[in-house]
């Protein structure tokens, strides 16, 4: 695996706790891989998806209810 040459303080910190508990150097990418998707899934995806729904309806797209239901 690639050494990152930035990270964030955060996980910094969850790499020292992990550290500090001995666990294995696989784990510790594990836990971080694991903590950046969820990031990715909980605040990055979602936000596209925000943009995306506020570009559909400033082009005046009527389809944008039946495609994504009543939630839009």
């Amino acid at each position: 695996m690639p050494i990152e040459t930035q990270s964030s303080p955060f996980l910094n910190r969850v790499r020292d706790a992990i550290r500090v508990r001995h666990y294995s150097i696989r784990t510790e990418q594990s836990y971080v891989s694991w903590i950046k998707r969820m990031a990715l899934e909980q605040f990055i995806y979602p936000m596209h998806l925000r943009e995306n729904i506020q570009m559909l309806r400033k082009s005046g797209d009527g389809n944008t209810f039946f495609l994504l239901g009543n939630e839009a």
